[in-house]
């Protein structure tokens, strides 16, 4: 009951007290209100979503809406009735929620069953921005009632939408994963009409007027004319009731008269004016910079380019059947590529098409022959899996006399499988590449300068990189000593990132104290960083040796104990010669394996450097031999063996 009575006061003082200024055509109130949502709709799924479910016809919701109203009060009557200019703006939050039961189907138990019921979840967060013009008339004059009607248009904000199927009935049901939920989704409402509009109709009620001041109510119906979908039939319906607080803007006083003319005021002088300014010089290559200018930075990329021919023959050791992936660590590149040359083959001969192709697989006649059949299944399935065409694949088996082995030692070497190709192709080309990226330094030259009448201050000046202003050097200011800065972008990883714009801050900022002031002056200056490539010519098998560098080639491949080659590699000859017409001279390097004496093996790598020589038609001055004392590859393994039955060339790179 006290709390009545004080009310009761509140309102008396205020309605007799109040000095009510007179009142102009203008009004403003803000206020909010209880909506209540319907969805008119006629849907079974959103765009892009497949959720099976019943017809979404109808939803309901509750949100509230906060909004700011102009009225401008007309002067004229309309009808005979006063009348008003509306115009609100509201952030309305329209959301309603579907719930839809499905039958979908029947739950068996024992000899019963039932029916299993889903229900489908549909709820939309959906908060919108109205613009909402109104005319309002007032039909009775002797009450502060005012009827609306009007339009509105609404910007989406926010439209976010889950939705889920839950398993109702009966209660012991499961889906076929085994959860009672199933098809969940958060996402935002796809097709979603980011303007919609309609009508509006309602009517506000002043219960409580104090000066210019006055509460009142409203109710409002907003109907909108379009889909919250564009592809779906979806309408919304909001019925809204509020309160708000509305001011009514009072008339402007009259203007005061004007009053006489006073001397002038004579102030005195004002102290010395306190100065502190910074300036910064920043140069690249005595070139001074500014804002946003642009130093390219060298990227000097070298290509290295490893190219080798691979012989197409499989080895395998005693008993074994499946090819196995060799991974030595103290192997050389092409060795590694050599011992897993299937995995290079496959890769070849699906390039191919439908050429004609043999496996030839080779046994020493005192081991079991199933073993050779074995291989070539193993070979096959393997083309199988890759999607090769097997049909195109001839085989044979070979057994190898043990008199026609020239030493026991080798017997390894004829436990192998060989391909033969229509083409008549031998080798088949291996190719890796990669770059070594190098960026150059940047010499900066940095002059900073400070004008001051103060008698103290302070000053320092930092260097950053990009966006985080990532701190990478300091200086301090020097009258006439200007601060020299090398940036190393070798160091900094993200300059290779190409999507990323890269820049440098350079930043002096000095600071002083008065009595009661701090002052401040900041000076900056930001330089992009350009790329500027430069590319170097590409080198092939490059080696280090004896402190110079080589290209290195396989030039021919030879049998055990022949000095006459079996394969030459045509693009290196022309290669070589090209180099030699360049004014370079060659080194070749007669390879043999660890079988037999020392002294057989020199003079047997001598007579295949001849051959080389021969073969190419080279005069003395062209090429020197050189004679390694260490294998180059490994003797442990048949095919590293092989490699080692043939003859290098080496060529200088300049």
């Amino acid at each position: 009951m006290k709390y009545l009575t004080f009310i009761y006061i509140l309102y008396i003082f205020f309605t007799t007290n109040l000095n009510c200024q007179e009142a102009s055509q203008f009004e403003v109130s803000a206020g909010v209100s209880l909506s209540t949502n319907v969805y008119l709709s006629n849907f079974n799924t959103l765009p892009n979503f497949n959720q099976c479910s019943a017809n979404y016809r109808s939803a309901l919701g509750f949100a509230p809406d906060y909004f700011i109203e102009a009225i401008h009060i007309n002067q004229f009557e309309l009808l005979g009735k006063k009348n008003s200019f509306a115009f609100k703006l509201s952030y309305s939050d329209i959301s309603a929620n579907y719930f839809i039961e499905d039958f979908v189907g029947y739950y068996i138990r024992d000899n019963d069953f039932e029916r299993t019921i889903t229900e489908h979840q549909l709820k939309n967060d959906i908060k919108i921005f109205f613009i909402e013009p109104a005319l309002m008339v007032s039909p009775l004059s002797d009450y502060p009632i005012s009827l609306r009607m009007g339009l509105h248009i609404g910007f989406a904000v926010k439209n976010d939408f889950t939705y889920q199927e839950i398993l109702k009935s009966p209660e012991e049901a499961n889906f076929i994963d085994g959860t009672k939920i199933r098809n969940s989704v958060d996402a935002e409402l796809p097709d979603f009409s980011q303007i919609i509009y309609g009508l509006n109709l309602g009517a506000s009620y002043n219960i409580w007027p104090f000066g210019n001041w006055s509460v009142k109510t409203l109710v409002e119906v907003r109907y909108g004319l379009k889909n919250l979908v564009n592809s779906l039939n979806w309408k919304y319906l909001n019925l809204s009731a509020g309160i708000a607080i509305n001011y009514s803007i009072p008339k402007p006083p009259p203007s005061p008269p004007i009053s006489p003319p006073y001397p002038p005021l004579i102030e005195p002088t004002p102290p010395s004016t306190k100065v502190l300014e910074t300036e910064l010089i920043v140069e690249h290559n005595g070139k001074p910079l500014e804002w946003a200018d642009m130093v390219d930075m060298n990227f000097n990329i070298k290509k290295i380019i490893n190219n080798y021919k691979i012989a197409p023959i499989i080895f395998y050791q005693q008993d074994q059947i499946e090819p196995t992936f060799i991974d030595n660590t103290q192997l050389c590149e092409l060795e590694k590529v050599q011992a897993n040359a299937l995995d290079y083959l496959l890769k070849q001969i699906k390039s191919w098409n439908d050429e004609k192709i043999k496996i030839m697989s080779f046994i020493p006649e005192d081991e079991d022959i199933n073993q050779a059949q074995a291989r070539i299944d193993a070979i096959l399935k393997i083309f199988r899996m890759n999607t090769i065409n097997i049909e195109r694949i001839n085989t044979e088996i070979k057994v190898v006399s043990l008199n026609n082995i020239p030493n026991t030692s080798m017997r390894d070497e004829f436990r192998k499988i060989e391909f033969q190709f229509e083409n008549g192709a031998k080798f088949f080309e291996y190719l890796s590449a990669y770059e070594i990226i190098d960026i150059e330094d940047l010499n900066f030259k940095i002059s900073p300068n400070i004008s001051t009448n103060f008698d103290v201050y302070g000053a320092n000046g930092a260097i950053t990189f990009g966006v985080d202003d990532f701190l990478l050097s300091t200086f301090k200011p020097e009258p006439e000593q200007p601060t020299q800065f090398m940036f190393k972008p070798s160091k900094i990883r993200d300059l290779r990132n190409p999507n990323i714009s890269h820049y440098l801050t350079f930043r002096l900022t000095a600071t002083a104290k008065d009595i009661e002031k701090t002052f401040k002056s900041d000076t900056a200056i930001r330089i992009y960083l350009g790329k500027k490539v430069k590319s170097e010519t590409a080198h092939t098998n490059p080696i280090e040796f004896r402190n110079e560098k080589f290209e290195q080639h396989i030039i021919a491949y030879f049998e055990f104990d022949k000095s006459d080659y079996y394969y030459i590699d045509k693009g290196i000859v022309d290669y070589i010669k090209r180099s030699i017409e360049s004014g370079k001279k060659i080194e070749i390097i007669p390879l043999t394996d660890n079988i037999g004496t020392t002294e057989y093996n020199i003079q047997l790598a001598r007579s295949r450097a001849i051959t080389i020589i021969k073969s190419l038609e080279l005069n003395s001055e062209h090429y020197h031999i050189k004679l390694q004392g260490e294998p180059v590859f490994s003797n442990d393994y048949p095919w590293s063996r092989m490699l080692n039955r043939t003859v290098l060339v080496r060529i200088p790179v300049d």
